[in-house]
Formats: structure tokens, C-alpha cells, sequence
């Protein structure tokens, strides 16, 4: 317990002294930037909220690159799948305005994951039956997603007197609703149940039991009769939909439409939340409300001091570094893996 609770606390002691040291050398009081920080994000139950809400996208994204890690495959392509899920949950949102709320809200969260969940089925069959690397695969996807969400909202979905690239504001009955105080919306309950959901998918599923051994050595598993290709499909598009529904969730419950700009880099941070969170359900949740601090605090220490939003840029990049060294064991199993595997 002891050394597991180390190897989760060293590369987060160790991004935070590393940035500490180089805001010190631009000028900044190190110490006055982390307490900055703290009150931006934490520092008022509006903060709290807003946090926490950020957090929801991160937590299920975290998830979702937990599913693929596990079963060996290093899935990069979950910002593909976050942005097709909220343009499809902002698109079906516009059309349930006359349905009750329940169900106005969960048709555009399916659609968002059925749609992570389909765009996934391109590079899953590109891995596993064409026998391509999963990195390079899932990674250029990314920007077909990107250019093919561009394409869609211009030429099917654009709001009348859009000045930029964006679908129309989605009914208020399709919005998230507030849960234990003001602000604080659905999204962060759907992220807490996905967690629970998750945990008990890792330690009793018959598919999170299957995903691990496969991960762990394909061909033990395809020895002893495992569906490997099956499983390896069924965890690449399980963690798209979840990517997906990360995107619908941001869509209803934060930006309330689709838009130029819709993910802050939220797929490539949910890899860095699932390294700091060593594939962990509780890890993987504690390390999405840190990172989610750092995106609600960019903004706010520029209103209420002269240090600016790089500040917490570096030290989010200064997790994202130490969390490399969280990878280098798994990247070991990974290629031994595949070493095993073509022999």
C-alpha cells in the first residue's frame, strides 16, 4: 500500500517542485502562484463548482484511456471521440426540446456515446486486423475527427448568424441540471457513478478480467482460448463511447452547443489522468480534480493577480512530463508484449 501510494505521490511532488522552481526563476513567488491557484479553483463554492464540473469530461476520459491501457492497446485517438460526442449530443439536443427533461437529457447523452463509440470502430479494426500501430493509428484519427466535425457543423449544422463555426444553443430542458448547490451540474454525478462503475468493471467483469489478461500477455491468452481480437475490439470501442460520452457531458452541462475550440486538448489530458492514476478508479478520479484545478485556475489567477495563465500551463505540462515516468513501466510491458506476440 505504501509503495503503491508513493509511485502516485512522487511524479505529482515531483511536477510541482520542478514547475515551483521555474516560475521562481521567471520572477514569480512560487509559493504565492500555488496558493493562487488554490483560491481560483477552490477558493468560493462557485469555484468549487466550476472545478468540479471540469472534471466530470476528465474523470471519463481518464476512464476510457484506463479500458484500452489495460487491454495493452495505447489509445490516443479519445479527442476524436470527445468532439463527434458532443457535436452529435448538441445536434440531437436541438431536436428534444419538447420531450421531459429526463428524456431530452439522455437521447443526446447516448448519442454522444454511440457516436464516440462508432468513430472508434475505424481504428479498432485498423489494430487489431490490419495489425497497425495503435499510437500512429489512433493519433492521426484524431484529425479526421476534427476536420470531418468542422465540415459537418458548416455545411449541416452552422446557427443562423454564426460567426464562427458553431451549432445552435441547445434547449435549456436539455441542459444539466444543478445538483447539491448552485453550479454544480449532473456531469459530475455521471463522472462518480462511471468511476463506481469502472472499479466493479476492473475487479469482477468477465471483460474487464479478459482485457487485463490480454493486456498482460496476448499470447497466454489466445493459448488458453481467449477471444483476444474480440476483446481487444470490444475495450477499443467501450472506450470510445465513454470518450464520447465525456463530450456529450461537456456539451449539456458546460458549453451548451458545439463550437471551434469545443475541447481544450480535454483527450490528451485524459491520458495524462490516466497515467498519474495508474489505470486506478480512485487514482484516476483524484487526478482529474487536480488537473481540472490547473484549467479553472488559468483563467482566474489573470483576474485577481498580475501572474499570468502560463503559470498553470507549466506546471500542467509539468505533470504531464512526470507522468511519463508512470508510463515507462507500462511502455516495458507493452513492447515485451509485443515482442512475445511475433515470435
Amino acid at each position: 500500500m505504501t509503495g503503491r501510494l508513493s509511485s502516485h505521490i512522487g511524479p505529482i511532488a515531483g511536477a510541482l517542485f520542478a514547475a515551483m522552481v521555474v516560475i521562481g526563476l521567471c520572477g514569480f513567488n512560487p509559493l504565492e502562484s500555488l496558493i493562487l491557484i488554490l483560491r481560483s479553483a477552490l477558493g468560493s463554492p462557485a469555484a468549487i463548482a466550476q472545478t468540479c464540473n471540469s472534471a466530470a469530461p476528465l474523470v471519463l476520459l481518464g476512464l476510457a484511456t484506463g479500458i484500452c491501457f489495460r487491454s495493452g492497446v495505447f489509445n490516443v485517438g479519445l479527442e476524436g471521440c470527445f468532439v463527434l460526442g458532443g457535436l452529435a449530443a448538441a445536434v440531437i439536443a436541438g431536436h428534444c426540446s419538447t420531450l421531459p427533461a429526463p428524456l431530452a437529457i439522455l437521447f443526446p447523452l447516448l448519442a454522444g456515446g454511440v457516436a464516440g463509440s462508432l468513430w472508434m470502430l475505424v481504428p479498432a479494426w485498423l489494430v487489431v486486423f490490419r495489425n497497425l500501430d495503435d499510437v500512429v493509428t489512433t493519433l492521426m484519427v484524431n484529425f479526421v475527427a476534427l476536420d470531418l466535425a468542422a465540415w459537418l457543423v458548416e455545411r449541416f449544422f452552422l446557427a443562423p448568424g454564426s460567426a464562427n463555426s458553431a451549432t445552435a444553443m441547445i434547449p435549456a430542458v436539455t441542459h444539466l441540471p444543478d445538483v447539491g448547490f448552485p453550479g454544480l451540474n449532473l456531469s459530475f454525478i455521471i463522472s462518480i457513478i462511471c468511476v463506481a462503475l469502472y472499479a466493479a468493471w476492473c475487479s469482477r467483469g468477465t471483460l474487464g478480467y479478459e482485457t487485463r489478461i490480454v493486456g498482460w500477455n496476448r499470447r497466454f491468452a489466445r493459448a488458453t482460448g481467449f477471444g483476444v481480437r474480440r476483446i481487444l475490439v470490444s475495450a477499443m470501442l467501450l472506450s470510445g463511447g465513454i470518450g464520447g460520452l465525456a463530450g456529450a457531458v461537456h456539451a449539456l452541462g458546460t458549453v451548451h452547443q458545439y463550437v471551434t475550440g469545443f475541447s481544450a486538448e480535454y483527450g490528451f489530458l485524459g491520458l495524462t489522468v490516466a497515467i498519474l492514476g495508474d489505470n486506478r478508479a480512485p487514482g484516476i478520479f483524484l487526478a482529474s480534480l487536480l488537473l481540472a484545478m490547473l484549467v479553472v485556475s488559468g483563467i482566474g489567477i489573470q483576474l485577481i493577480s498580475d501572474v499570468p495563465e502560463e503559470v498553470t500551463r507549466l506546471i500542467e505540462a509539468s505533470f504531464i512530463i512526470f507522468a511519463s515516468v508512470r508510463f515507462t513501466g507500462f511502455g516495458r510491458r507493452l513492447r515485451n508484449w509485443r515482442e512475445g506476440t511475433a515470435r
